[in-house]
């Protein structure tokens, strides 16, 4: 059985071939894929382990890597600027689409804190929100709960007025 010698490449053809496994890896990390991330590790010892080129190898994956890791973090940071964005536009649609969407969260809401109220409990109301306006109506067991009721929609925001028709028990 005859011995091989180690093949030996110029620093440019170690190069070429780390950057093209580096791409390999950066894309298998975004995707989740580790098996494929370990084989291209595997791979890129092989290459570091030629015999004219280990410290050049090793200084060029470290540079790599932290090049990799850098386009990482700017990736997450644009990433996360465009979800800021979009919620940022989301909101301005939100006002821009008209009261529907409005005057339907405001209802939303005033059933949540309706139904969190102790003295509403047992209450028969009904929501009616317009152009900002809301309209209470149906039957509540006191004044006091008729009172707290218009207090709540008022205190809401987006309510610019209340019309309280509800009536006591």
């Amino acid at each position: 059985m005859r011995s091989k010698k180690p093949m030996t490449h110029t620093p440019e053809e170690i190069l070429a071939e780390l950057r093209a496994l580096l791409l390999g890896l950066f894309i298998a990390l975004r995707k989740g894929r580790t098996a494929a991330a370990l084989i291209v590790l595997l791979a890129l010892t092989g290459v570091a382990c030629t015999q004219n080129a280990a410290e050049a190898t090793k200084d060029t994956v470290g540079a790599a890597l932290d090049a990799t890791k850098s386009g990482a973090n700017k990736a997450i940071d644009a990433t996360k600027a465009a979800g800021d964005k979009t919620a940022d536009t989301t909101k301005g649609a939100v006002v821009a689409t008209g009261n529907a969407v409005t005057d339907t969260w405001i209802t939303g809401k005033l059933k949540a804190k309706f139904s969190d109220e102790t003295v509403l409990k047992g209450s028969d109301i009904t929501i009616k929100t317009a152009a900002h306006v809301v309209t209470l109506t149906g039957t509540v067991g006191s004044n006091t709960a008729k009172v707290r009721a218009g207090e709540i929609a008022a205190g809401t925001e987006g309510v610019t007025g209340v019309v309280n028709h509800l009536l006591t028990k």
